[in-house]
């Protein structure tokens, strides 16, 4: 499952009023800010290796 439909199902959720949705919202987001941690620390690592400095 892809980030852009993790998205697409959490903005389809947030309007409900269901305590479950909210709670999946909630998750989503979660895992949202997780996967652009991870993205950010992989880039970031790419970026500093010495060869890429080289270039």
């Amino acid at each position: 499952m892809s980030i852009r439909l993790l998205e697409h199902i959490r903005d389809e959720l947030r309007g409900s009023d269901k305590d479950t949705h909210k709670t999946w919202v909630e998750s989503f987001d979660g895992l949202k800010d997780l996967c652009d941690q991870a993205i950010a620390k992989q880039a970031h690592q790419i970026w500093r290796e010495p060869d890429r400095m080289r270039a």
